[in-house]
């Protein structure tokens, strides 16, 4: 019951206090959490990467001609894709743009198709078409045109890209070799090179070369029919696939067809018998034997709260690394980085470690104490703002407490019943204001996503990792090729992995298949 001079703040926190009741009750932040999760979940969800491939036709550019451009977006419904096109030229007579659904490789694609009538002659240079959807953005490339006179080139020359078939089989890390022909390519140019330069896939090494001596050549310059070999080395055993795309070449635009190529298992072959071992030398191999790096002297000021932890991180580094384990101390520093409270302050610690060895490619860890992941985050937001809430609301309740002891007391009230109320108010109190600290406190810690991702080039999808000294083979065979050598603890992040075999990769670039023996995890 509202009483006679409460003020309007006091009546509206009177009339909220069964809500607080309820709040108050252990049921409720869980009934929150059930509502709130589907939404954090879904805010957590990331759309792929915005891809895009560009195909054009006809090959042949003529004045009062048609040309059509077709942007193929990897995202299914139209209504999820704005294009802003580039300002176009006088030359170039924008007709009609239609939006369709493709599909490719078994994925629903969106083809945005620009037609336009040429007026002049000439070369024509189109800026980048800037393609969005939500938060992805992408562009295209620079499209450069070369529009020929009306009756330039006879109607026969219909220059046209196909591969031969059937495909050669390909083992992974072996040299195979595809076929691509041009057919009625005009006989008055040169035949195109440089068709696949820059267009290597990742997990593929790529060359290209044009079939035939000098006889051959000039008789497939008379025919208008040339014929290249482009050579692939697959890197493992997934398929290989060339996507397709436009190449521009004497006048002409070129669509090179897609491709996928099948890899097999590498063969195996027997081993060579080892060598015989070199007699041991006579002199005294100790004094020849290099003497291994000393600890780096560590002078640095840390705060007092994470002294500690800093403390036993860098006794634990310093232990393995006297004792000869170098790549397990750069492992134990590069943990305690990562994880411990301390970690940007092991930072300088581990750099000169890491300049002890001599390695000069390195990234730093993303700090992530505790390890909450961005959903946990998330939730600690929200219990921080109903603590808020709470605070909000019961801030004044012991005010009004005492308002009303003052108009409703008695000479016979015992105080003792009073000082248990108010006891019991102030421990909820407290209890909702270090509540809402600790959510507060859980919500700004600074989590990361996977370590290494300033290195820019390393993937973000792998696990990290610390090397001891070992070669990178491109194959997981150790009578394969070597791609790369390793010094003891070069800092990888870790892809593919086999029962013996792990695939790494450094932030300078450098990959390949490593003895899983060779990697250590932390």
């Amino acid at each position: 019951m509202e009483k006679p001079g409460m003020g309007k703040h006091k009546r509206s926190v009177q009339r909220l206090r069964p809500l607080m009741r309820m709040l108050h009750k252990p049921l409720v932040p869980l009934i929150l959490i059930m509502i709130f999760l589907p939404v954090a979940l879904a805010v957590s969800q990331e759309e792929p990467s915005l891809a895009l491939r560009i195909e054009s036709a006809p090959a042949t550019l003529e004045v009062n001609g048609e040309w059509t451009l077709a942007i193929l977006v990897n995202r299914p419904s139209p209504y999820d894709i704005y294009i802003v096109p580039p300002p176009f030229p006088p030359s170039m007579e924008l007709q009609m743009i239609r939006m369709e659904g493709r599909s490719i490789q078994g994925q629903r694609w969106t083809s945005a198709e620009y037609s336009f009538l040429l007026l002049e002659e000439g070369n024509v240079l189109l800026e980048p078409f800037m393609v969005s959807s939500g938060e992805k953005r992408a562009q295209t490339g620079f499209i450069e045109l070369n529009i020929l006179p009306a009756g330039g080139i006879p109607a026969s020359y219909n220059p046209i890209f196909r591969w031969a078939l059937p495909l050669p089989d390909v083992y992974s890390g072996e040299r195979g070799e595809l076929f691509l022909e041009l057919y009625d390519w005009d006989r008055q140019k040169q035949a195109p090179a440089g068709i696949f330069q820059g267009r290597a896939p990742r997990n593929a090494i790529l060359n290209e070369a044009l079939l035939g001596g000098a006889a051959a050549r000039t008789a497939a310059h008379e025919a208008g029919v040339y014929r290249y070999a482009i050579s692939i080395i697959p890197l493992d055993e997934t398929p290989v696939t060339l996507a397709s795309f436009v190449f521009h070449s004497g006048g002409f635009s070129l669509n090179v067809p897609e491709i996928t190529v099948p890899v097999l298992p590498p063969r195996r072959t027997a081993a060579p018998p080892p060598p015989p071992e070199p007699s041991p030398p006579q002199t005294n191999q100790a004094a020849n034997t290099a003497a291994p790096p000393p600890f780096p002297q560590i002078r640095q000021s840390v705060f007092p709260l994470v002294q500690g932890t800093y403390s036993r991180a860098i006794a634990g580094a310093r232990h393995l690394w006297e004792s000869g384990q170098h790549a397990q101390a750069l492992a134990e520093i590069r943990r305690a980085e990562r994880d411990s409270l301390s970690g940007p302050l092991v930072v300088a610690a581990r750099r000169e470690m890491e300049q002890a060895l001599g390695l000069a490619y390195s990234a730093d860890e993303t700090w992530r104490p505790l390890r909450i992941p961005r959903i946990a985050r998330i939730l600690a937001g929200l219990l921080a703002a109903t603590a808020a809430l709470f605070i909000v609301l019961a801030y004044r309740k012991p005010a009004i407490a005492s308002d009303s002891r003052d108009s409703h007391a008695t000479e016979n009230e015992e105080p003792a019943a009073d000082v248990s109320v108010t006891s019991r108010r102030r421990s909820g109190f407290r209890a909702v204001i270090m509540l809402f600290f600790v959510g507060l406190a859980i919500a700004l810690l600074p989590f990361g996503s996977a370590p290494g991702n300033a290195s820019g080039r390393a993937s973000a999808h792998g696990s990290t990792a610390v090397l001891e000294g070992t070669a990178a083979y491109r194959i997981p065979d150790t009578q394969a090729a070597v791609n790369a050598q390793f010094d003891e603890g070069q800092f990888v992040i870790i892809g593919a992995s086999t029962p013996d075999w792990r695939y790494v990769q450094t932030p300078d670039g450098r990959s390949g298949w490593v003895l899983r023996k060779a990697v250590i995890d932390y």
